[in-house]
């Protein structure tokens, strides 16, 4: 699963790809953009509610609600993979500790016993946060 740009970053194969900004499949042409990069094609969109930019781009959208509390597109990626039953999953890019981003701590606070012992990160708050969880504290 990708997230974000990360979909026009990595060229392996992608089944899902998260958004909370559906919108940049049109604006910023992400869908064409991994095209050209020569990734694949064929992913379903993960995103909080319908765009013209996805149906534009003919690709599946899933319309997931996420957290009530939003807590990034990370964390929308993490519970969508949670519900298709992934049971461990990494986050990578995903610190979460620029003060732009704080403010989306609280929907990873309010999802703790989804998170414990399935999520971990590579780096930043959510690397400290989910390595809290983890290891019982």
């Amino acid at each position: 699963m990708a997230v974000n740009r990360a979909g026009f970053k990595v060229s392996h194969n992608i089944r899902w790809w998260a958004t909370y900004h559906p919108e940049a499949f049109y604006h910023e042409s992400w869908d064409k953009r991994r095209k050209q990069m020569g990734g694949n094609t064929n992913f379903t969109v993960v995103t909080h509610h319908r765009h013209v930019g996805i149906e534009r781009a003919g690709n599946p959208c899933i319309q997931f609600p996420g957290p009530s509390r939003t807590g990034s597109s990370g964390l929308l990626a993490v519970l969508f993979g949670i519900r298709q039953g992934y049971l461990q999953i990494i986050l990578a890019g995903v610190p979460l500790d620029h003060p732009d981003y704080r403010t989306f701590q609280d929907g990873w606070n309010v999802q703790k016993a989804a998170l414990r012992g399935r999520v971990s990160s590579l780096s930043g708050w959510t690397k400290t946060f989910l390595e809290g969880l983890n290891h019982g504290a």
